[in-house]
């Protein structure tokens, strides 16, 4: 079915007088059991009748009495928040008429206009007591143990629309929220679902934002894909809405597993992208540092700052200085998000020193000299940022499920680092991006170098591993 334009869902509501959404209703196959009505928000160009078998496997799957509504909203490319608020108003009201006795109304949101809207809504209504989204998370500035009631997160890790790089930030949120609170786990948690991708939470047909060049190819059908979701569902429902004689126990128990399965995915995500950046400090800059000095590593200490603003990172400058019979390297580094459409930055950049330098800072101290001191580690070609590069996808492919290994491999869609681009003076440097481009056999990367012998400078502009990590389980898989 096309989707309605808004100006024609308006003309037919003055025409036919009507102010309410056409709700359809699927009551409960339980007779006893706590009440849970669940609303349905489509996602972008979905229709309301393509999640009447993802519903069914949750009333399948739950001892509870669960209802099921299914608005027929008007699904243009985004609908707005008088919308959502009048379709789950009349998606309580006819599951009220139907028969409903309970007021433990759960809205379902698929996809980016729910995940975006519903949050919003939901906060202050006097309706909803828990939120379910599919394919979605609540927005960055609203932390899950503030939220005013239970949010399960669904996420599919071979979603095109809401990544996995995404989804990881907020199962980070719950990893902390454990800290203060174990019963956060069953309040809001976050589960993924291997193997799935964004569509499969509905049934059949394509979003119009999710064409083949955006959503992943699944690795699971679409039927195994609503069993999973339903089973996490009704945990969800039963930890939160049932009581011990619907399985509260057991409920607890598989959100549990749910929690763990799900950190061997989630983990190594979070553990690339503390790498960017931790606090003031990136240790990919650090690591960067130390891959130049290469054996001279062990002999040095190396500090690092994030430097935010633009100017100050263009006026800062690495340095060694020798206290104490040490050589200390201090390093600087600016990411930029600006210009990225992923959770990655789109470049690193780099202030490092030299290994000549590091040389140089080394023999000092032992009184040594380049003439009186073996040098043959000094005779080879210096590194290149376009080590850093290849350095950026070991590591990422290291941190890589097996899986998303053997996809990569046999994407043919592969990240090709090409020869650096060298610029000789610093302001040129800054104002040349990182070069990356697509073609038909994957991502071109060609950093921006600047190298000062005299002074031992180093720049660099690079990709991080977790921009690495995002090709490789992301978007190489594109097709």
């Amino acid at each position: 079915m096309a989707a309605v334009p808004v100006f024609l869902a308006i003309l037919v509501t003055l025409l036919t007088g009507c102010d309410a959404w056409k709700v359809d209703i699927i009551k409960p196959i339980r007779a006893q059991g706590n009440e849970v009505g669940l609303v349905f928000i489509p996602g972008e160009e979905m229709e309301y009748y393509q999640y009447k078998e993802i519903a069914e496997y949750i009333q399948n799957d739950s001892e509870l009495r669960v209802w099921v509504a299914l608005p027929r909203m008007w699904t243009p490319e985004t609908f707005t928040t008088q919308e959502l608020s009048m379709a789950v108003d009349d998606a309580v009201e006819e599951l009220e008429d139907a028969g409903m006795m309970s007021d433990n109304f759960v809205a379902v949101a698929h996809g980016r206009a729910g995940g975006l809207l519903l949050p919003y809504y939901a906060k202050t209504s006097l309706k909803l007591k828990a939120l379910i989204m599919m394919g979605a998370c609540l927005p960055r500035n609203m932390k899950l143990r503030d939220f005013p009631m239970p949010v399960l997160t669904l996420a599919a890790e071979l979603d095109g629309i809401t990544r996995i790089t995404r989804v990881a930030e907020e199962y980070h949120k719950l990893k902390e929220d454990l800290k203060l609170d174990f019963l956060a786990l069953y309040r809001t948690p976050v589960i993924l679902l291997e193997k799935a991708n964004h569509r499969q939470f509905a049934s059949g047909g394509t979003q119009y934002f999710i064409s083949k060049d955006e959503d992943l190819k699944a690795d699971l059908l679409e039927t195994e894909v609503h069993s999973k979701a339903a089973q996490h569902v009704d945990s969800f429902l039963t930890a939160n809405f049932g009581s011990s004689g619907d399985g509260e126990d057991t409920a607890q128990a598989e959100l549990e597993d749910a929690f763990f399965n799900s950190n061997k995915k989630f983990q190594p995500f979070l553990d690339i992208k503390e790498l960017d950046r931790k606090g003031n400090t990136s240790q990919w800059t650090i690591l960067a540092q130390e891959h130049f000095a290469e054996e001279y590593a062990d002999k040095i200490q190396i500090e690092n700052e994030v430097i935010d603003s633009k100017v100050s990172f263009f006026n800062s400058q690495p340095s060694i200085d020798t206290i104490g019979g040490r050589v200390i390297v201090k390093t600087t580094t600016l990411l930029d998000y600006e210009l990225s459409s992923n959770e990655s930055p789109q470049e690193m950049n780099m202030k490092l020193k030299s290994k000549d330098a590091i040389w140089d800072a080394i023999a000092k101290i032992k009184n040594q000299t380049h003439t009186n001191s073996p040098a043959v580690s000094l005779k080879g070609e210096p590194q290149t940022c376009k080590s850093l590069n290849e350095y950026a996808l070991e590591v990422a492919l290291k941190h890589s499920s097996q899986e998303a290994r053997d996809r990569y491999q046999s994407s043919g869609r592969q990240i090709i680092f090409e020869d650096d681009n060298i610029v000789q003076f610093g302001f040129l440097w800054s104002a040349t991006a990182l070069k990356t481009w697509e073609e038909s056999d994957g991502l071109h990367v060609r950093a921006i170098a600047r190298v000062t012998a005299a002074s031992g400078l180093h720049f660099c502009k690079v990709i991080t591993p977790y921009r690495a990590m995002e090709w490789i389980n992301i978007d190489s898989l594109r097709t």
